[in-house]
């Protein structure tokens, strides 16, 4: 788990990235930059894939005034605010890692994804986009990835860890109450199909 941080060093810059540990990670920001670190703000901890997405976002967002590598010439009031807004995002990140990951196990990887996209009937290029978080899978998506390999929707979906287990006894409280919120949305796309 990561978190996404900006420090505020006595030297007037922000620094804005991402660690496992922040207070190890602070104390050598300040050793490397001969500063004191007058502020910190910092996410909280989140898938990896996630913490970098938005470390990145925030990259882009001062873009015109990075000095160089993760340095900016902006207020820390600017960079908090930023993160403050990102961290709005970070539990459709975690959500979008986590279905992410299990498209790239089912899909065989780098080396299967064309194949598996025409398995599929989904472009390659929509697959890794899934895999990567940048886009969620529609429903049908995930009803055809599902169908065609024969594994469950809620592996795919991220809330159960092996594509063929779908006993909910053994979820947590959240998966079961994610998997409650899904069913209307089973249901639905259901009816639909058949």
């Amino acid at each position: 788990m990561k978190c996404v941080y900006a420090f505020e060093l006595s030297n007037t810059l922000v620094k804005i990235g991402v660690t496992g540990n922040l207070n190890s990670r602070a104390q050598k920001v300040a050793f490397d930059n001969q500063s004191e670190i007058l502020n910190v703000h910092h996410t909280s901890f989140c898938e990896d894939r996630a913490a970098y997405i938005i470390e990145s976002d925030c990259h882009k967002t001062f873009a015109d005034k990075r000095v160089g590598g993760e340095y900016f010439n902006i207020t820390f009031e600017e960079a908090r605010a930023e993160l403050e807004r990102r961290e709005l995002e970070i539990e459709d990140l975690n959500i979008r890692v986590k279905i992410g990951r299990a498209i790239y196990k089912t899909s065989g990887g780098s080396g299967d994804r064309r194949r598996f996209a025409r398995k599929v009937g989904i472009p390659a290029k929509e697959i890794l986009d899934f895999e990567e978080g940048r886009k969620i899978p529609s429903v049908i998506d995930i009803v055809k990835m599902a169908k065609a390999c024969n594994i469950s929707a809620d592996y795919l979906l991220g809330l159960i860890d092996k594509p063929h287990d779908i006993n909910i006894e053994e979820r947590t409280p959240a998966d079961k109450d994610n998997a409650r919120k899904l069913n209307a949305l089973r249901s639905a796309l259901h009816d639909c199909l058949y």
